[in-house]
């Protein structure tokens, strides 16, 4: 089937479109093997929704032949903090609005893959369904951020030991996507240090405006980082110099610029729960 870049645009493909659950079932069975594991299990509610960029899907001539997806599987809860925002490159929770109902879902870097653009052709997005708002801005960024996230110093990540990642991982995760992205700013950000030198760290938790405006979100988070703040006070080898939330409204693009997204992966995952190291 040649493609029909005309039919797939007036059926309404766009990034983050959601194929409905038949179409998600019919390509998910026919692609397992390349994206099923023990920790990620496609079901009968999983979807899949479409990652290419509105330019490529729409591209009117053979250059772009092939379009790029990601399963998303239905979580039995909330949204965990750990995996909201811009917190983890691999994982990402996001909430998809589904005949106007809030489900939670998981999606993972890994698992995604392409199928021929003509794909697009035989199906249409669901139109019950789409990624809840804000949510579609994390799900650009987490895209976005799996190649362009920035690499933290290997020293700086060991003096950050196992003991400290447990407990950050158990604030975070209740806070579901009430914090929009841990920010940090490390001095030095590009040096391998020897024992006996500090990297002074400042941290961030950058919150959207109308979350930082109500009391009780404010109130979590504020929490979450006094305790972030005490951890990291006596952590060896890290001289904190600054651990607060902030807001998205008065955080101006030039301070945003001086710091690094903290991607949250070493913290996230425990030899217990690692994803396998690759994928069929």
């Amino acid at each position: 089937m040649p493609i029909d870049a005309t039919q797939i645009v007036s059926l309404g493909w766009r990034q983050g479109s959601i194929f409905s659950v038949d179409a998600s079932r019919k390509l998910l069975s026919e692609n397992l093997a390349r994206i099923e594991t023990a920790e990620f299990i496609v079901s009968d509610n999983s979807r899949l929704i479409l990652t290419s960029h509105d330019c490529d899907i729409a591209h009117p001539g053979p250059h772009e032949p092939r379009i790029e997806v990601c399963p998303a599987i239905a979580l039995t809860g909330p949204i965990d903090g750990r995996f909201a925002g811009t917190r983890n490159s691999r994982r990402l929770h996001i909430n998809l609005l589904i005949d106007n109902v809030c489900q939670a879902f998981e999606l993972r870097a890994p698992t995604r893959f392409s199928l021929p653009r003509e794909t697009l052709q035989e199906f249409a997005p669901d139109p019950a369904a789409k990624i809840a708002a804000r949510h579609d801005e994390h799900f650009v960024h987490w895209l976005s951020k799996r190649i362009r996230r920035s690499a933290l110093p290997a020293e700086f990540d060991r003096r950050i030991n196992k003991g400290i990642r447990k407990r950050i991982k158990s604030i975070l995760k209740p806070l579901g996507d009430a914090i929009y992205s841990l920010l940090v700013a490390i001095d030095p950000d590009d040096e391998e240090l020897p024992d006996g030198n500090d990297y002074n760290l400042q941290v961030v938790a950058l919150m959207y405006a109308e979350d930082f405006a109500q009391a009780p979100i404010r109130k979590a988070v504020d929490s979450a980082v006094e305790q972030l703040q005490r951890l990291l006070d006596n952590c060896s080898g890290i001289a904190l110099d600054a651990c607060v939330t902030r807001s998205t409204e008065t955080m101006t693009v030039e301070e945003y610029r001086g710091f690094l997204t903290w991607d949250l992966d070493d913290v996230s995952f425990e030899d217990g729960d690692l994803p396998p190291t690759s994928f069929p």
